[in-house]
């Protein structure tokens, strides 16, 4: 094992908090959530030994994720919570006992910041960034709950075009376990847009147990909720993030209309099996 200084503090003055609440005004029930929503690393790491073109693939960053939630904050007048700093720093969606929480090694990328990673310093980052990134998610689900709300939770990340030799034709892929009452409509809706390659947990399954934020926040709440994945060559550019930001808006302001998400409620588990 290779040594290592003592930790110190991870974010520095002057550099971001570990998030961001954007629009905390917002009135709409719906919250969205974005944990891969930035590529950035605090000072402190060097970039974790990577180069800033290896960070800005999408092992750093779920690519122009953050473009199509603004969008849907937009439009919806929904409050947003966004990580400031890279998923290889601390992957925001795992949990700290999940080897993924601190890569490793992403795709076939060693990350020599991550390489025998103390407990003292995965703790670091855990008090700094995993914690308040949470706690900061709770919070403005509690701003609902005490007027007697249940917000609808939806997380939103992409995905790459090609996985090793997959290659991925799904265009959105819609990912859940227990809320058929908001998944099963926004799928029906987006299936309805003509041409629309719309995945029912797929590319990636919400029965796994990856997608903490959903687990934890919404299932164990019993909120309506899910994880939206866009695939990131649809949303290179700003006309493509407006086009897939706009096809979820249509698809999601008819269910958005039920009021029966806004209640907590037990969902009946799906039985199928996971993809």
């Amino acid at each position: 094992m290779s040594e290592q200084q003592a930790p110190q503090p991870l974010i520095a003055a002057g550099e971001p908090p570990a998030f961001s609440v954007l629009n905390p005004n917002g009135k709409s029930r719906l919250l969205l959530v974005c944990e891969h929503a930035s590529w950035q690393v605090p000072r402190s790491l060097n970039n974790l030994g990577l180069s800033g073109d290896s960070l800005r693939r999408h092992i750093g960053w779920d690519i122009n994720a953050v473009g199509v939630a603004r969008a849907l904050s937009d439009h919806f007048d929904a409050r947003l919570i966004k990580a400031n700093y890279s998923r290889l720093v601390t992957d925001l969606n795992r949990s700290i006992n999940d080897r993924n929480c601190f890569r490793e090694r992403s795709e076939s990328q060693w990350i020599p910041g991550n390489m025998d990673l103390t407990a003292e310093h995965r703790n670091v980052r855990i008090n700094e960034l995993f914690k308040p990134f949470h706690d900061g998610l709770e919070h403005e689900i509690n701003r609902f709950t005490v007027e007697g709300v249940s917000p609808v939770l939806i997380s939103i990340h992409s995905f790459t075009p090609v996985y090793k030799t997959e290659v991925r034709n799904i265009e959105i892929g819609i990912l859940w376990d227990r809320a058929s009452r908001l998944a099963e409509p926004l799928i029906a809706g987006l299936r309805a847009q003509n041409y629309l390659a719309v995945g029912d947990n797929a590319p990636y399954s919400g029965r796994h147990p990856e997608d903490y934020t959903i687990d934890v926040h919404g299932e164990a709440a019993n909120l309506a909720c899910l994880g939206i994945e866009i695939r990131q060559d649809l949303i290179a550019t700003e006309a493509g993030i407006n086009d897939y930001a706009g096809r979820l808006i249509r698809a999601l302001e008819p269910v958005l209309t039920d009021p029966a998400l806004y209640q907590p409620q037990q969902d009946t588990q799906n039985e199928q099996a996971a993809v």
